[in-house]
């Protein structure tokens, strides 16, 4: 019923009125200070992986997806800010659910998330085509890009309303993810 709920809620504030996207998809670098080297030796991961090179910043990767009224409804931080989204979605549990979704049956039939280019498309997964340079394509290419900004102006009403997320947070590595 929750799935069916959001995808009217999509379809009102689509200009294609697309009736099947149930949530938008993305990643957010939540910055801290740069972990220990205990820490890197303990998790067995270099302290460079948690440095996100293209934002010049220290973090995590927090992934998040939200419904047309920017509520997250499900969110994982497991992985350091070097970690592309597409490499901390394939090896989340929700997206293996999804693949088995013949067995789990976690999404209804004929909806979607919907996510950047950073994503891959799959049946339960749409993304913008590539290499497009108008028609319907492009068409398309707008339509999803403009629900998919729900969670973008998601993640800045969680940034706006806690402040401290502004900043790089300064506790240990380890509980960055439960205080998230």
């Amino acid at each position: 019923a929750r799935q069916k709920e959001y995808a009217k809620g999509f379809q009102s504030n689509s200009g294609a009125m697309f009736d099947c996207i149930i949530g938008a998809i993305d990643g957010l670098v939540i910055c801290t200070l740069m972990p220990s080297l205990e820490f890197c030796r303990s998790i067995e991961c270099g302290q460079t992986n948690f440095r996100c090179h293209r934002k010049d910043k220290n973090g995590l990767n927090f992934q998040a997806i939200c419904d047309h009224k920017r509520r997250f409804f499900w969110v994982k931080m497991k992985w350091p800010a070097a970690t592309s989204d597409y490499m901390a979605w394939v090896t989340s549990g929700l997206h293996h659910a999804l693949e088995n979704n013949d067995v789990k049956k976690k999404i209804l039939e004929g909806v979607t998330i919907i996510g950047d280019n950073a994503y891959v498309k799959r049946m339960f997964m749409a993304t913008p085509l590539k290499g497009v340079h108008g028609g319907y394509q492009d068409a398309y290419n707008y339509y999803l890009t403009e629900q998919k900004v729900v969670i973008e102006c998601a993640f800045g009403m969680l940034v706006h309303r806690w402040s401290i997320l502004r900043a790089p947070l300064a506790i240990p590595t380890q509980k960055v993810a439960p205080l998230m």
